[in-house]
Parts: structure tokens; C-alpha cells; sequence
């Protein structure tokens, strides 16, 4: 006789889980002028995770409106006003229960209008700011909603000044700047 043994069930496939998330968020930033800046605006992310495969990724890609200010100097005064600032982030996160402690990279992009203030003759001058620096953020999730704190320590790419001629420098942007944000959102399968 001829015993027909069934074969061995094949392991399941390990598979990617995708999640996506929109947020709100709130955010301050001192890459202008060195002070603190306010804004609000939004983001979305994926995070890309495997069951019993460590770390996850976790993209995300943020626009925020932030406010505008004066600044005086003895060489004269310039306001730069309310402008955008985008932010592209990657990195690596671990799921431990329901917080997700993140570190990544940042990248953003800032362009802003300068006006010299109280001058014979204004001048204005767009300026397009780029930086580049590391990102911390945790997250909360609580069911399909999200909170998230983070923050980044980045580096201004451009050294950029405004001069008033022939007074001198008015304004000159920091080489290193801190951001960061409170957002709130909702995860969707």
C-alpha cells in the first residue's frame, strides 16, 4: 500500500500593514529671526509597519501658514510676513502599545517676503529658505484617533541677511533653528 502524506501547511506570508493619518496641528518655530513663531496648519503621514518586524517607517508630509513680525536693528527695521513653511519627514518608529516613539529626518522649505519698514525707499526681498536636521515625535493612539508631539533641532541651509544700504545688516537667519508642534488626527485604514 501507498501512504499519501498532505503536505506541510506553508507559513502565512509576513505583510506589510499600511496606516494613514491627516492631522491637525499647531506648530512654533524660531527659523527666522531666532524668536519664537506661531502657525497652524496640517499634515498627512504613512506608516508602514510588519507584525514582529522592527522598526516601522513612518513618512510624513506637513504645510503649516506661520505669522509674521517686525524687527529693529540699528541699521533699520524689516517685518517679514505671514508665509508657509512645508516640511517632507522620514524616519523609524516602534509601536509600544498605543505610543509610537519616532526618529527621523526633516527636511523644509520656507520662502519668505522681507519689507524694510520706515525707509525713504522700501525694498522687499523673497527669500527661499531650506533646512535640514533630525526629528523626535510620539504619538498616542487612542482607537483610529491620533496626538503626536514632536520636535527638530535643523540647520538653515542658506545664510541668508537682509542689508539695508548703506546701514548694515538688518536681519540675519540663524544657522540653527528649533521647531515643533501638537497635532491631533485620525488614522484610516
Amino acid at each position: 500500500p501507498v501512504v499519501v502524506e498532505a503536505p506541510a501547511p506553508a507559513p502565512a506570508p509576513v505583510g506589510v500593514r499600511p496606516e494613514f493619518a491627516a492631522y491637525a496641528r499647531g506648530v512654533v518655530t524660531t527659523g527666522l529671526s531666532a524668536q519664537p513663531d506661531l502657525g497652524a496648519g496640517a499634515s498627512v503621514e504613512l506608516a508602514l509597519s510588519a507584525p514582529g518586524v522592527l522598526p516601522l517607517f513612518v513618512g510624513r508630509i506637513a504645510m503649516a501658514g506661520v505669522a509674521g513680525r517686525g524687527i529693529s536693528a540699528s541699521a533699520g527695521s524689516v517685518e517679514y510676513l505671514p508665509h508657509l513653511a512645508a516640511e517632507l519627514s522620514a524616519g523609524a518608529g516602534l509601536e509600544l502599545g498605543p505610543v509610537r516613539p519616532e526618529l527621523g529626518l526633516a527636511a523644509q522649505l520656507t520662502p519668505v517676503l522681507l519689507r524694510g519698514v520706515g525707509a525713504d525707499e522700501v525694498s522687499s526681498s523673497q527669500r527661499w529658505l531650506w533646512a535640514l536636521g533630525p526629528q523626535a515625535r510620539v504619538t498616542l493612539r487612542l482607537g483610529a484617533w491620533r496626538v503626536a508631539l514632536g520636535g527638530a533641532l535643523t540647520a538653515n541651509l542658506r545664510r541668508e541677511r537682509y542689508f539695508i544700504d548703506p546701514n548694515g545688516v538688518v536681519l540675519t537667519v540663524p544657522d540653527w533653528f528649533l521647531s515643533g508642534g501638537l497635532e491631533l488626527g485620525r488614522a484610516f485604514p
